[in-house]
């Protein structure tokens, strides 16, 4: 364990210098050529999150602390990654490299090249480190793989006969009073919008108390965010639909999840007991709440959405503890 947590603390602090590093500048140019729904801003956060809230010695060693590793017998662990906003699928493989097993890496189309650069720098670090690319000819074992709902059903057809980790669709809210200060807010748009809104941590609706409407600014966004919202907004006023115009993006009434990128839905509540037998009814729908007011295991305080600890664990489902049971 204590050569993972070396290996993986030295990948942090390459990682916070990437914003001055050449060569990473060079990988970030690339990703947004290849994907032109990242951008070096975002690309460079997410870097930024996984250097300092997962990747310091003290956070890893206290995660893996609650943990025996490593496994006493390896196996190799297909990790297929989602693409939808820079590195998502990092998680996974850290989890399967700290817990002892070999990790088989199939990323996303459209986050690629920064996955091949970080098992680049593992390498780097540590020639013999037990992850790579995966080919379609390796041993497979046990999966972990994230995706929309029907790629969950693909997977579970055809690697049915091995122990598998799978993620489907998952949506999160935010849950407000009204006594939220202007540096709360900062933080919700912060959930809101990160990443263009494209994550499943992203908020796409909030609950807040009749009468309230909280006063979010909206960042500069992405290009085809934009074109999203006109889109979106032409739609609703060929049908008549309220809304309200945040200037690139738009708030709509309701309580279900928006159809479209570009929507922010609020429910305005009477009581908090109705909150809470909707976020009963819709658990399996949610991947984080971000309030302060909820009494729930995946609740998360403003701004920090996007900013997971090792311990905020997708879906709920501890990866290690799942990766350790493997027989």
């Amino acid at each position: 364990m204590t050569k993972s947590i070396e290996l993986f603390t030295r990948l942090g602090a390459m990682l916070r210098t990437a914003e001055h590093d050449s060569s990473w500048q060079e990988v970030i140019r690339r990703a947004c050529l290849g994907n032109p729904w990242f951008t070096p801003r975002e690309i460079e956060r997410a870097l930024q999150a996984i250097a300092c809230d997962m990747l310091s010695e003290e956070n890893l060693r206290e995660w893996l602390s609650a943990y025996t590793l490593p496994v006493a017998v390896p196996r190799q662990v297909l990790v297929v990654m989602a693409g939808n906003i820079p590195l998502v699928g990092f998680f996974d493989l850290l989890c399967v490299v700290v817990s002892g097993h070999r990790c088989l890496v199939k990323p996303s189309g459209k986050d690629h090249i920064l996955t091949e650069h970080i098992i680049s720098l593992l390498h780097q670090i540590d020639p013999a480190v037990a992850v790579e690319l995966y080919d379609r000819t390796q041993r497979v074992d046990a999966l972990i793989a994230t995706g929309s709902d029907n790629a969950a059903r693909y997977f579970r057809t055809h690697y049915g006969s091995i122990p598998s980790l799978l993620r489907g669709s998952r949506q999160s809210v935010a849950v407000l009073d009204g006594t939220e200060t202007e540096e709360d807010l900062a933080g919700l748009a912060d959930d809101i919008w990160a990443y263009s809104g494209l994550g499943c941590r992203n908020v796409s609706l909030i609950f807040a108390p009749e009468g309230y409407t909280p006063k979010l600014v909206m960042p500069e966004m992405n290009p085809k965010f934009r074109n999203n919202h006109l889109q979106n907004r032409a739609l609703k006023r060929m049908n008549g639909i309220p809304f309200a115009d945040l200037g690139c993006g738009m708030m709509v009434g309701g309580d279900q999840f928006p159809t479209a990128l570009s929507e922010l839905v609020i429910c305005h509540y009477r009581s908090p007991e109705e909150v809470s037998k909707w976020l009963e009814e819709h658990d399996h729908e949610l991947q984080c709440i971000v309030s302060r007011v909820v009494d729930h295991p995946r609740c998360v305080g403003f701004g920090r959405a996007q900013r997971p600890r090792l311990t905020d664990y997708p879906d709920a489902a501890d990866v290690v503890e799942w990766l350790c049971s493997l027989k």
